[in-house]
């Protein structure tokens, strides 16, 4: 377990990368630090960042949070910042913990309150993220559908190493810090191959476009987006029906179209289609 665990973090360390962003001095600590509240600003962020890039929404895994929000406190209170513990355990070991047998990556941050709110601190840690192109590989990957997210906020004016004389800004751990913890990985209800899996159509001419689940599925839409602009991506619900989920709609440009697949299950966890995407292509004078 050891060696694949050590194997595991050795292949994603181009994108596992520690993310520090340039705060100022301790001074004050949150009294009311909502790490709930701060993991659904942070998601709103992540979704917000990943809808204008034409990229699948991510859903919360609450199981995977618990285990990143052990790791952050894990990190306070044994004073290191890293994917693996002391011991070794790697974010692939604590996702097993909980449940995900998929792989994961993950992005660790850390930051001073320094007197800023809530909304602040974590918009803060997300532009260090942004900031780091491994992180941000991260948060953008097309493939994956889930996150876990966890905060820890330390509180320990014990802490020596603020006293001790170093420069302040140089100790990220004790007084007045916040760490947080992502861990990303894809999990996908099965489509049955859906019918057109690639289109030809004239600009302004409906199509009709069928799917049918394996899994027990609410409802689903589909997100087109344009090859060469995804963020003029745009939604088109489907209706449920005896024989699967329909819709029906045109796409008025000529272009190269690539759509991506939403269901959402009883659980309301979000999904999308796991091998390839759907494809159009629009283009005047096709017979």
């Amino acid at each position: 377990m050891r060696t694949t665990a050590r194997v595991f973090g050795f292949v994603i360390a181009a994108t596992l990368l520690a993310c520090i962003p340039q705060t100022g001095i301790a001074k004050v600590y949150l009294d009311d630090f909502d790490e709930e509240a701060a993991a659904s600003l942070m998601l709103q962020e992540i979704n917000t960042l990943r809808y204008h890039e034409g990229l699948p929404l991510l859903g919360l895994d609450d199981s995977l949070s618990v285990s990143c929000r052990r790791h952050a406190m894990d990190m306070a209170l044994r004073d290191y910042f890293d994917h693996f513990s002391p011991q070794g355990v790697s974010p692939a070991d604590r996702a097993r913990e909980v449940g995900v047998v998929n792989p994961v990556s993950e992005n660790i941050g850390i930051s001073r309150t320094f007197g800023r709110d809530l909304g602040q601190v974590v918009h803060l840690l997300m532009q260090g993220f942004l900031d780091s192109p491994g992180h941000r590989k991260n948060l953008l990957d097309p493939d994956i559908t889930h996150v876990g997210i966890g905060f820890y906020q330390d509180v320990d004016d014990t802490n020596k190493r603020l006293s001790a004389g170093r420069d302040p800004d140089s100790n990220y751990h004790g007084f007045g810090t916040v760490l947080v913890v992502q861990e990303f990985y894809a999990r996908r209800v099965r489509v049955l191959e859906p019918s057109p899996y690639r289109g030809r159509m004239k600009p302004g001419e409906f199509v009709t476009l069928r799917l049918d689940f394996a899994d027990d599925v609410d409802e689903a839409f589909l997100r087109i987006a344009p090859r060469d602009d995804p963020a003029r991506a745009f939604d088109v619900p489907m209706s449920k029906g005896e024989k699967g989920f329909q819709a029906r709609f045109a796409i008025g440009n000529e272009g190269d179209f690539r759509i991506g697949i939403y269901a959402n299950s009883p659980q309301a966890d979000w999904f999308y289609r796991e091998e390839g995407r759907l494809e159009l292509t629009v283009k005047s004078g096709i017979p």
